[in-house]
């Protein structure tokens, strides 16, 4: 399974798996390390002229987009994982900073299922109809939602759900806790779920 990572802003706290692709302040990050650089791109109206030759030093392919485009630099940097063929996407630090970025890499989430969200405190990923065991991986609370209307069951959390059907605009699905064994079952339509900790 191929695996890449999307650097938005900054390096995470934790070591990365995979190859790297740089989204402006992100590509700067990158540079200097050791990781397996495979693309840097956007606009680059966050990095100075100096900052941008560093990154061309450091990355082989940097594709560089209009400033006017009809999609943001995170959802081109997807599409662009897509295109090269990774199995799993992984973007960092895309959920903190501007809320309107945030909403909108969300939406990525829900739009592209081989997309996972990260940061220090969230981990967001959708899951379509199936059966899945939900790792905590240090982050103990769960939330879920829907953009559409799914039916789901939940177990190894404290408040379980049985055949639940959750809509767009239910809201008490925030903020479960994960006991053990959590195991997440969509039996229709597709579901965001917020893995957080405090």
């Amino acid at each position: 399974m191929r695996q890449v990572n999307i650097l938005v802003k900054k390096l995470p706290n934790q070591a990365l798996v995979g190859d790297c692709i740089g989204v402006e302040r992100g590509a700067l990050a990158l540079c200097e390390t050791e990781y397996p650089l495979v693309l840097a791109l956007g606009d680059f109206d966050s990095v100075t002229t100096e900052e941008k030759h560093k990154i061309e030093k450091y990355f082989d392919k940097v594709i560089t987009f209009p400033k006017i485009k009809s999609a943001s630099d995170g959802e081109l940097a997807i599409k662009a994982a897509l295109k090269l063929g990774y199995d799993q996407i992984f973007m960092y630090d895309a959920l903190q900073f501007r809320a309107d970025h945030a909403h909108v890499n969300i939406l990525l989430a829900y739009r592209y299922p081989k997309l996972t969200l990260i940061d220090d405190y969230n981990r967001v990923r959708v899951y379509l109809a199936g059966e899945y065991k939900i790792e905590a991986f240090d982050y103990p609370y769960l939330s879920l939602f829907t953009l559409e209307e799914a039916i789901i069951s939940l177990t190894g959390v404290s408040y379980p759900l049985d055949h639940q059907t959750i809509h767009y605009n239910d809201t008490y699905t925030l903020s479960n806790e994960i006991k053990s064994d959590c195991k997440l079952i969509v039996h229709s339509g597709r579901v965001l779920v917020y893995l957080s900790r405090d």
